[in-house]
Protein backbone atom coordinates (compact mmCIF):
# COMPACT_ATOMS: atom_id res chain seq x y z
CA UNK A 1 0.00 0.00 0.00
CA UNK A 2 1.24 3.37 -1.05
CA UNK A 3 1.50 5.86 1.88
CA UNK A 4 0.96 9.84 0.33
CA UNK A 5 2.47 12.30 2.99
CA UNK A 6 1.58 15.73 2.81
CA UNK A 7 4.13 18.63 3.14
CA UNK A 8 2.82 21.42 5.47
CA UNK A 9 1.81 23.68 3.05
CA UNK A 10 -0.28 21.18 1.54
CA UNK A 11 -1.85 20.63 4.96
CA UNK A 12 -2.86 24.70 4.93
CA UNK A 13 -4.48 24.07 1.82
CA UNK A 14 -6.59 21.70 2.80
CA UNK A 15 -7.71 22.58 5.96
CA UNK A 16 -9.25 25.20 4.62
CA UNK A 17 -11.35 23.86 2.01
CA UNK A 18 -12.06 20.90 4.40
CA UNK A 19 -13.81 23.88 7.40
CA UNK A 20 -15.39 25.56 4.22
CA UNK A 21 -16.92 21.98 3.26
CA UNK A 22 -18.25 21.47 6.69
CA UNK A 23 -19.81 25.00 6.90
CA UNK A 24 -21.55 24.37 3.47
CA UNK A 25 -23.16 21.04 4.99
CA UNK A 26 -24.45 22.81 8.31
CA UNK A 27 -25.38 25.52 6.43
CA UNK A 28 -27.19 23.47 4.17
CA UNK A 29 -29.30 21.37 6.58
CA UNK A 30 -29.86 24.00 8.34
CA UNK A 31 -31.84 25.37 5.17
CA UNK A 32 -33.52 22.38 5.11
CA UNK A 33 -34.32 22.26 8.31
CA UNK A 34 -35.73 25.87 8.16
CA UNK A 35 -37.81 24.57 5.39
CA UNK A 36 -39.44 22.20 7.04
CA UNK A 37 -40.32 23.94 9.81
CA UNK A 38 -41.78 26.76 7.65
CA UNK A 39 -43.90 24.07 5.53
CA UNK A 40 -45.12 22.92 8.99
CA UNK A 41 -46.41 26.10 9.70
CA UNK A 42 -48.10 26.81 6.46
CA UNK A 43 -50.53 23.73 6.71
CA UNK A 44 -50.35 22.36 10.28
CA UNK A 45 -49.48 22.44 14.03
CA UNK A 46 -45.65 22.38 15.13
CA UNK A 47 -44.34 21.34 18.91
CA UNK A 48 -41.29 21.12 19.55
CA UNK A 49 -40.87 20.25 23.78
CA UNK A 50 -38.03 18.61 25.64
CA UNK A 51 -37.97 16.68 29.49
CA UNK A 52 -35.23 16.63 31.30
CA UNK A 53 -34.94 14.28 34.28
CA UNK A 54 -31.95 14.29 37.29
CA UNK A 55 -32.60 11.59 40.43
CA UNK A 56 -30.00 10.74 42.48
CA UNK A 57 -31.12 7.66 45.09
CA UNK A 58 -28.98 6.56 48.23
CA UNK A 59 -29.51 2.77 47.85
CA UNK A 60 -29.30 0.70 51.50
CA UNK A 61 -30.90 -2.29 51.19
CA UNK A 62 -33.20 -1.56 47.26
CA UNK A 63 -34.27 -4.37 45.57
CA UNK A 64 -32.18 -6.74 48.05
CA UNK A 65 -31.56 -7.00 51.41
CA UNK A 66 -28.75 -5.31 52.72
CA UNK A 67 -26.15 -6.72 55.25
CA UNK A 68 -23.34 -6.22 57.35
CA UNK A 69 -21.14 -7.28 54.52
CA UNK A 70 -22.63 -4.73 51.72
CA UNK A 71 -21.96 -0.58 51.60
CA UNK A 72 -25.03 1.59 50.96
CA UNK A 73 -24.55 3.15 47.31
CA UNK A 74 -25.29 6.63 45.43
CA UNK A 75 -26.33 6.76 42.29
CA UNK A 76 -27.16 9.13 39.59
CA UNK A 77 -29.36 8.56 36.78
CA UNK A 78 -30.15 11.23 34.13
CA UNK A 79 -32.95 11.07 31.22
CA UNK A 80 -33.06 13.58 28.50
CA UNK A 81 -35.95 13.98 25.62
CA UNK A 82 -36.45 15.83 22.79
CA UNK A 83 -39.78 15.39 21.12
CA UNK A 84 -40.90 16.61 17.72
CA UNK A 85 -44.42 16.73 16.75
CA UNK A 86 -46.29 17.98 13.54
CA UNK A 87 -49.71 17.05 12.74
CA UNK A 88 -52.55 18.46 10.49
CA UNK A 89 -56.45 17.35 9.90
CA UNK A 90 -55.34 13.54 8.98
CA UNK A 91 -51.91 13.25 9.72
CA UNK A 92 -49.51 13.00 12.73
CA UNK A 93 -46.10 12.33 12.73
CA UNK A 94 -44.10 12.30 16.23
CA UNK A 95 -40.26 11.47 16.94
CA UNK A 96 -38.82 11.37 20.30
CA UNK A 97 -35.05 11.21 20.86
CA UNK A 98 -33.98 9.79 24.16
CA UNK A 99 -30.21 9.48 26.43
CA UNK A 100 -30.52 7.60 29.61
CA UNK A 101 -26.92 7.80 31.46
CA UNK A 102 -26.16 6.59 35.09
CA UNK A 103 -23.56 9.69 36.49
CA UNK A 104 -19.65 8.03 35.92
CA UNK A 105 -20.99 4.99 33.73
CA UNK A 106 -18.50 6.57 30.67
CA UNK A 107 -14.95 7.78 30.85
CA UNK A 108 -14.90 11.58 30.03
CA UNK A 109 -13.06 12.20 26.65
CA UNK A 110 -14.66 8.73 24.94
CA UNK A 111 -16.85 8.78 22.48
CA UNK A 112 -20.90 7.61 23.88
CA UNK A 113 -23.59 6.65 21.15
CA UNK A 114 -25.92 7.02 24.25
CA UNK A 115 -29.03 8.54 22.01
CA UNK A 116 -31.56 6.61 21.02
CA UNK A 117 -34.86 6.73 19.58
CA UNK A 118 -37.71 6.00 21.89
CA UNK A 119 -40.35 6.69 19.72
CA UNK A 120 -41.11 7.28 16.29
CA UNK A 121 -44.46 6.68 14.34
CA UNK A 122 -47.20 8.32 12.47
CA UNK A 123 -50.60 8.34 12.68
CA UNK A 124 -53.25 8.97 10.02
CA UNK A 125 -57.12 9.42 10.76
CA UNK A 126 -58.90 6.99 8.83
CA UNK A 127 -61.88 8.58 9.20
CA UNK A 128 -63.98 11.01 12.09
CA UNK A 129 -63.64 7.70 14.14
CA UNK A 130 -61.17 5.48 12.74
CA UNK A 131 -57.36 6.03 12.77
CA UNK A 132 -53.99 3.72 12.16
CA UNK A 133 -50.85 4.53 14.15
CA UNK A 134 -47.87 2.93 12.80
CA UNK A 135 -43.77 2.68 14.26
CA UNK A 136 -42.06 2.69 17.84
CA UNK A 137 -44.45 3.79 20.79
CA UNK A 138 -46.01 3.82 24.15
CA UNK A 139 -48.72 1.45 24.54
CA UNK A 140 -50.38 1.84 27.76
CA UNK A 141 -54.09 0.76 29.44
CA UNK A 142 -56.00 0.35 32.31
CA UNK A 143 -53.86 2.20 35.24
CA UNK A 144 -50.55 0.23 33.33
CA UNK A 145 -51.29 -2.61 35.33
CA UNK A 146 -50.63 -4.91 31.64
CA UNK A 147 -49.37 -2.55 29.37
CA UNK A 148 -46.87 -0.34 31.24
CA UNK A 149 -44.15 1.98 30.60
CA UNK A 150 -42.14 1.57 33.32
CA UNK A 151 -41.53 4.80 33.64
CA UNK A 152 -39.65 4.95 36.83
CA UNK A 153 -36.70 3.25 34.84
CA UNK A 154 -33.87 5.42 32.23
CA UNK A 155 -35.74 3.45 29.54
CA UNK A 156 -38.83 2.95 29.30
CA UNK A 157 -40.80 0.04 27.30
CA UNK A 158 -42.25 1.02 23.85
CA UNK A 159 -43.15 -1.02 21.23
CA UNK A 160 -42.53 -1.50 17.48
CA UNK A 161 -46.04 -2.26 16.31
CA UNK A 162 -49.42 -0.92 14.66
CA UNK A 163 -51.78 -0.02 16.33
CA UNK A 164 -55.64 -0.16 14.88
CA UNK A 165 -57.90 2.70 17.11
CA UNK A 166 -61.60 3.57 16.57
CA UNK A 167 -62.97 5.71 19.44
CA UNK A 168 -67.16 7.37 19.27
CA UNK A 169 -66.77 10.67 20.98
CA UNK A 170 -64.67 8.72 24.13
CA UNK A 171 -67.84 6.70 24.86
CA UNK A 172 -66.77 3.62 22.97
CA UNK A 173 -63.07 2.66 22.07
CA UNK A 174 -61.44 0.05 20.75
CA UNK A 175 -57.48 -0.79 20.13
CA UNK A 176 -55.88 -3.49 17.90
CA UNK A 177 -52.44 -4.05 18.35
CA UNK A 178 -50.53 -6.50 16.07
CA UNK A 179 -46.59 -6.56 16.47
CA UNK A 180 -43.93 -9.35 15.19
CA UNK A 181 -40.38 -8.67 15.82
CA UNK A 182 -37.21 -9.69 14.55
CA UNK A 183 -33.27 -9.50 15.57
CA UNK A 184 -31.52 -8.58 12.33
CA UNK A 185 -32.16 -8.88 8.45
CA UNK A 186 -32.70 -12.17 7.09
CA UNK A 187 -33.95 -13.90 4.20
CA UNK A 188 -35.45 -17.11 6.16
CA UNK A 189 -36.83 -17.04 10.04
CA UNK A 190 -33.91 -18.22 12.67
CA UNK A 191 -32.71 -17.76 16.00
CA UNK A 192 -34.55 -14.80 17.88
CA UNK A 193 -32.05 -13.21 20.03
CA UNK A 194 -33.63 -10.44 22.22
CA UNK A 195 -35.45 -11.39 25.05
CA UNK A 196 -38.92 -10.40 24.50
CA UNK A 197 -41.95 -11.90 22.67
CA UNK A 198 -42.02 -12.94 18.88
CA UNK A 199 -45.10 -11.86 18.04
CA UNK A 200 -47.96 -9.86 19.85
CA UNK A 201 -52.12 -9.25 19.50
CA UNK A 202 -53.99 -7.47 21.60
CA UNK A 203 -57.35 -5.61 21.67
CA UNK A 204 -58.86 -3.42 23.90
CA UNK A 205 -62.21 -2.18 24.49
CA UNK A 206 -63.42 0.34 26.57
CA UNK A 207 -67.25 1.83 27.29
CA UNK A 208 -68.44 4.36 29.82
CA UNK A 209 -71.98 3.74 30.37
CA UNK A 210 -72.23 6.50 32.92
CA UNK A 211 -70.56 9.47 34.15
CA UNK A 212 -70.19 7.15 37.12
CA UNK A 213 -68.95 3.76 35.65
CA UNK A 214 -66.85 2.81 33.21
CA UNK A 215 -65.16 -0.89 32.22
CA UNK A 216 -62.92 -1.82 29.65
CA UNK A 217 -61.97 -5.38 28.59
CA UNK A 218 -58.38 -6.38 27.58
CA UNK A 219 -57.10 -9.59 25.83
CA UNK A 220 -53.59 -9.86 25.12
CA UNK A 221 -51.63 -12.78 23.18
CA UNK A 222 -47.91 -12.79 23.39
CA UNK A 223 -46.04 -15.06 21.14
CA UNK A 224 -42.72 -16.79 23.24
CA UNK A 225 -39.46 -18.41 21.21
CA UNK A 226 -39.43 -21.61 22.23
CA UNK A 227 -36.74 -22.46 24.81
CA UNK A 228 -34.02 -23.84 22.52
CA UNK A 229 -36.01 -24.04 19.61
CA UNK A 230 -36.97 -21.35 17.24
CA UNK A 231 -39.25 -23.17 15.12
CA UNK A 232 -41.69 -23.39 17.66
CA UNK A 233 -43.56 -20.40 19.64
CA UNK A 234 -45.40 -20.49 22.16
CA UNK A 235 -48.61 -18.40 22.70
CA UNK A 236 -49.63 -17.08 26.20
CA UNK A 237 -52.89 -15.48 26.75
CA UNK A 238 -54.10 -12.91 29.55
CA UNK A 239 -57.86 -11.74 29.29
CA UNK A 240 -59.51 -9.60 31.70
CA UNK A 241 -61.38 -6.51 32.53
CA UNK A 242 -61.10 -3.63 35.01
CA UNK A 243 -63.85 -1.06 36.16
CA UNK A 244 -64.41 1.87 37.68
CA UNK A 245 -67.04 3.53 39.82
CA UNK A 246 -67.42 6.58 41.26
CA UNK A 247 -70.54 8.18 43.68
CA UNK A 248 -69.78 11.10 45.61
CA UNK A 249 -66.91 10.91 47.42
CA UNK A 250 -65.98 7.49 47.26
CA UNK A 251 -64.59 5.69 43.87
CA UNK A 252 -64.06 2.17 43.75
CA UNK A 253 -62.02 0.55 40.86
CA UNK A 254 -61.78 -3.47 40.87
CA UNK A 255 -59.46 -5.60 38.39
CA UNK A 256 -59.35 -9.43 37.34
CA UNK A 257 -57.81 -11.25 34.93
CA UNK A 258 -56.57 -14.78 33.68
CA UNK A 259 -53.37 -15.65 32.32
CA UNK A 260 -53.51 -18.96 30.02
CA UNK A 261 -51.84 -20.43 27.33
CA UNK A 262 -47.89 -21.92 27.45
CA UNK A 263 -44.64 -20.53 28.81
CA UNK A 264 -41.23 -20.53 27.26
CA UNK A 265 -40.63 -24.09 28.34
CA UNK A 266 -43.71 -25.49 27.04
CA UNK A 267 -45.59 -25.60 30.08
CA UNK A 268 -49.69 -24.90 30.12
CA UNK A 269 -49.83 -21.37 32.19
CA UNK A 270 -53.27 -21.58 33.99
CA UNK A 271 -52.69 -18.45 37.00
CA UNK A 272 -54.62 -14.89 37.87
CA UNK A 273 -54.54 -11.33 39.53
CA UNK A 274 -57.45 -9.81 42.09
CA UNK A 275 -57.36 -6.13 42.65
CA UNK A 276 -59.55 -4.03 44.16
CA UNK A 277 -58.81 -0.36 45.45
CA UNK A 278 -61.77 1.59 46.77
CA UNK A 279 -60.80 5.14 47.84
CA UNK A 280 -62.43 7.74 50.14
CA UNK A 281 -61.98 11.71 48.66
CA UNK A 282 -62.02 13.26 52.53
CA UNK A 283 -62.36 16.72 50.89
CA UNK A 284 -60.66 18.74 48.09
CA UNK A 285 -56.97 18.16 49.48
CA UNK A 286 -57.06 14.83 50.99
CA UNK A 287 -57.98 11.10 50.17
CA UNK A 288 -57.20 7.80 51.44
CA UNK A 289 -57.39 4.45 49.64
CA UNK A 290 -57.55 0.83 51.06
CA UNK A 291 -56.47 -1.90 48.74
CA UNK A 292 -55.75 -5.29 47.70
CA UNK A 293 -53.42 -6.78 44.56
CA UNK A 294 -53.49 -10.92 44.73
CA UNK A 295 -51.49 -12.45 42.29
CA UNK A 296 -51.84 -16.58 42.01
CA UNK A 297 -48.41 -18.61 42.66
CA UNK A 298 -47.01 -22.24 42.18
CA UNK A 299 -47.43 -24.46 45.48
CA UNK A 300 -43.59 -26.20 45.50
CA UNK A 301 -45.32 -29.03 47.80
CA UNK A 302 -48.15 -30.05 45.12
CA UNK A 303 -46.68 -30.03 41.49
CA UNK A 304 -49.18 -30.25 39.26
CA UNK A 305 -47.23 -29.56 36.54
CA UNK A 306 -48.61 -26.57 35.39
CA UNK A 307 -47.47 -22.26 35.84
CA UNK A 308 -49.96 -21.16 38.18
CA UNK A 309 -47.67 -17.74 38.64
CA UNK A 310 -49.02 -14.58 37.52
CA UNK A 311 -47.30 -13.12 35.42
CA UNK A 312 -47.93 -8.82 34.99
CA UNK A 313 -46.89 -9.51 31.48
CA UNK A 314 -45.67 -5.24 30.47
CA UNK A 315 -47.06 -4.01 33.38
CA UNK A 316 -45.28 -1.50 36.17
CA UNK A 317 -44.15 -2.79 38.95
CA UNK A 318 -42.67 0.04 40.89
CA UNK A 319 -45.64 2.31 43.29
CA UNK A 320 -47.68 -0.57 42.74
CA UNK A 321 -46.06 -3.12 44.84
CA UNK A 322 -44.15 -0.65 46.31
CA UNK A 323 -41.49 1.76 45.90
CA UNK A 324 -38.64 -0.09 46.77
CA UNK A 325 -39.10 -2.80 43.78
CA UNK A 326 -38.55 -5.70 45.57
CA UNK A 327 -41.46 -7.40 43.21
CA UNK A 328 -41.09 -6.26 39.82
CA UNK A 329 -40.87 -9.67 38.49
CA UNK A 330 -43.48 -11.22 40.13
CA UNK A 331 -42.58 -14.76 38.99
CA UNK A 332 -39.03 -14.28 39.58
CA UNK A 333 -38.77 -11.90 42.89
CA UNK A 334 -41.43 -13.95 44.56
CA UNK A 335 -39.15 -17.65 43.26
CA UNK A 336 -43.10 -18.57 41.78
CA UNK A 337 -45.28 -18.21 44.99
CA UNK A 338 -47.36 -15.33 44.07
CA UNK A 339 -47.80 -12.18 45.79
CA UNK A 340 -50.34 -11.04 48.21
CA UNK A 341 -50.27 -7.24 48.71
CA UNK A 342 -52.25 -5.53 51.34
CA UNK A 343 -51.78 -1.69 51.41
CA UNK A 344 -53.12 1.65 52.50
CA UNK A 345 -52.17 5.02 50.89
CA UNK A 346 -53.14 8.76 51.92
CA UNK A 347 -53.00 11.33 49.64
CA UNK A 348 -52.99 15.43 50.83
CA UNK A 349 -52.55 18.47 49.23
CA UNK A 350 -50.62 21.03 50.94
CA UNK A 351 -50.96 23.74 48.82
CA UNK A 352 -51.54 24.44 45.01
CA UNK A 353 -47.89 23.50 44.51
CA UNK A 354 -46.81 20.95 47.40
CA UNK A 355 -48.62 17.96 47.65
CA UNK A 356 -47.75 14.34 50.07
CA UNK A 357 -48.09 10.67 49.24
CA UNK A 358 -47.45 7.88 51.97
CA UNK A 359 -48.34 4.27 51.69
CA UNK A 360 -48.05 1.39 53.85
CA UNK A 361 -47.61 -2.24 52.26
CA UNK A 362 -47.63 -5.74 53.84
CA UNK A 363 -46.18 -8.63 51.28
CA UNK A 364 -47.27 -11.74 51.82
CA UNK A 365 -46.69 -15.09 49.28
CA UNK A 366 -50.12 -16.13 48.02
CA UNK A 367 -48.50 -19.75 47.80
CA UNK A 368 -45.72 -22.38 49.16
CA UNK A 369 -42.02 -22.41 48.71
CA UNK A 370 -39.49 -24.49 50.17
CA UNK A 371 -37.34 -23.33 52.88
CA UNK A 372 -34.18 -23.87 51.31
CA UNK A 373 -32.38 -22.94 54.61
CA UNK A 374 -33.37 -26.36 55.82
CA UNK A 375 -33.50 -28.07 51.75
CA UNK A 376 -32.14 -31.13 51.10
CA UNK A 377 -33.29 -32.37 54.70
CA UNK A 378 -36.66 -31.99 54.53
CA UNK A 379 -39.30 -30.38 52.47
CA UNK A 380 -41.22 -27.39 54.27
CA UNK A 381 -42.54 -24.60 53.67
CA UNK A 382 -41.53 -21.34 54.03
CA UNK A 383 -43.66 -18.86 56.43
CA UNK A 384 -45.76 -16.67 53.84
CA UNK A 385 -45.29 -12.88 55.49
CA UNK A 386 -42.40 -11.46 53.58
CA UNK A 387 -42.89 -7.78 54.83
CA UNK A 388 -44.18 -4.38 55.77
CA UNK A 389 -42.88 -1.20 53.50
CA UNK A 390 -43.26 2.19 54.01
CA UNK A 391 -43.37 4.87 51.45
CA UNK A 392 -43.67 8.53 51.39
CA UNK A 393 -42.84 10.86 48.50
CA UNK A 394 -42.98 14.84 48.66
CA UNK A 395 -43.69 16.93 45.67
CA UNK A 396 -42.95 20.61 45.01
CA UNK A 397 -44.16 22.41 41.57
CA UNK A 398 -41.39 25.22 42.04
CA UNK A 399 -42.06 25.93 38.31
CA UNK A 400 -44.36 26.02 35.06
CA UNK A 401 -43.50 21.77 34.29
CA UNK A 402 -41.25 21.60 36.81
CA UNK A 403 -41.06 19.45 39.80
CA UNK A 404 -39.14 18.49 42.81
CA UNK A 405 -39.55 15.56 44.31
CA UNK A 406 -38.35 13.76 47.50
CA UNK A 407 -39.53 10.34 48.48
CA UNK A 408 -38.16 8.04 51.63
CA UNK A 409 -38.79 4.24 51.94
CA UNK A 410 -38.07 1.80 54.50
CA UNK A 411 -38.59 -2.08 54.26
CA UNK A 412 -38.58 -4.30 57.79
CA UNK A 413 -38.15 -8.04 55.90
CA UNK A 414 -39.01 -11.08 57.32
CA UNK A 415 -37.05 -13.75 57.59
CA UNK A 416 -38.29 -16.01 54.31
CA UNK A 417 -37.30 -12.68 52.29
CA UNK A 418 -33.84 -13.95 52.27
CA UNK A 419 -35.14 -17.01 50.73
CA UNK A 420 -36.04 -14.70 47.14
CA UNK A 421 -33.57 -11.80 47.71
CA UNK A 422 -30.76 -12.85 50.15
CA UNK A 423 -29.22 -10.39 52.53
CA UNK A 424 -29.98 -10.20 56.59
CA UNK A 425 -33.78 -9.44 56.94
CA UNK A 426 -32.47 -7.67 60.63
CA UNK A 427 -32.72 -3.86 61.13
CA UNK A 428 -34.50 -2.02 58.28
CA UNK A 429 -33.88 -1.44 54.79
CA UNK A 430 -33.85 2.20 53.36
CA UNK A 431 -33.98 4.07 50.27
CA UNK A 432 -33.93 7.85 49.47
CA UNK A 433 -34.48 9.33 46.89
CA UNK A 434 -34.54 13.41 45.45
CA UNK A 435 -35.71 14.02 41.46
CA UNK A 436 -36.23 17.16 39.99
CA UNK A 437 -38.00 17.34 36.31
CA UNK A 438 -37.82 19.85 33.79
CA UNK A 439 -40.65 19.53 30.91
CA UNK A 440 -40.34 22.95 28.98
CA UNK A 441 -42.18 23.98 25.66
CA UNK A 442 -39.60 25.63 23.30
CA UNK A 443 -41.78 25.71 20.51
CA UNK A 444 -45.37 25.58 19.33
CA UNK A 445 -47.23 27.13 16.45
CA UNK A 446 -51.16 26.41 15.62
CA UNK A 447 -52.60 26.91 12.13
Amino acid sequence: MQTIALKNSQTENILPSLKNHTFIMMKNCSLLLCFIMVSALSYGQFKVDAEYRLRTELRDGYKSLSDNTTNPALLTFQRTRLNIDYSNDKLQTYISLQDGRIWGENKFGVEDPGIGIHEAYVRYLISEKLAVKLGRQEITYDKNRLMGLKNWGNTPVVHDAALLQYNNADQMKADLVLAYNNDSDKNFESNYTVDMYKYLTMLHLYNKFSDNFNMSFITIIDGNQAVGNYRRVYARGTSGVYAVYNTNNISIDAMGYYQYGKSRAGVNISSFLLHLNPTLTINDNAKIALGIDYLSGDNALDDNNKDNTFSTVFGDGHGYYGYMDYFTNIPTHTNRGGLNDVFLQADYKISPKLSITGALHNFRLTNNILDLSLFPANFVAAKKQLGVEFDAVLAYKFYTNSTLSVGYSALKAQKTMELLKAGSSNGIQNWLFVSVLFKPELFKSTN
